[in-house]
């Protein structure tokens, strides 16, 4: 969406799965989404605008963005080459976080009903999360999360 100042976008990242061919399409999207995200930085550079990019990555990029991380290290979703993708993502391309710079202390996890028991007790990451340019970061005044609409909080 092209808004006079801001670009926003929406993101889903499919979930992979270790050591099969949807891991793989994962990390294949994230380079090129790597480059896409460089270019809409120096786009926007050029013209003045700021870029936010909202959505679930399907990544916890920290340890405190996810439930039980020491057990999770092995799981599509806080793989270290994933989490490293991401920090290269904001480092690289000229981005940082936007929930981490609008909340410095404790971040909410959030747990999504939908999901099975399993998977809950497995995995329950910050969702969802953006990216956006420092100056775009800026422009914001806060977040949150509506449990009512998406989930409890853990």
């Amino acid at each position: 969406m092209q808004l006079p100042t801001l670009t926003v976008g929406s993101l889903y990242l499919p979930a992979g799965e270790v050591g099969t061919e949807r891991q793989a399409e994962k990390e294949r999207f994230m380079e090129a989404f790597h480059t896409h995200l460089a270019t809409l930085n120096a786009e926007a550079a050029e013209t003045g605008r700021a870029v936010l990019i909202c959505g679930d990555w399907n990544i916890a990029h920290q340890e405190a963005d996810i439930k039980n991380w020491k057990a999770n290290q092995k799981n599509s979703g806080f793989l270290p080459e994933e989490r490293q993708r991401l920090s290269t993502v904001l480092s690289d391309a000229g981005y940082v976080d936007v929930v981490r710079t609008l909340h410095r202390g404790p971040v909410l996890v959030v747990e999504l009903p939908r999901q099975g028991l399993r998977q809950r007790q497995r995995l329950a990451d910050r969702l969802p999360d953006g990216v956006s340019q420092p100056r775009g970061a800026r422009l914001l005044r806060g977040s949150g999360v509506r449990r009512e609409l998406c989930g409890a909080v853990v």
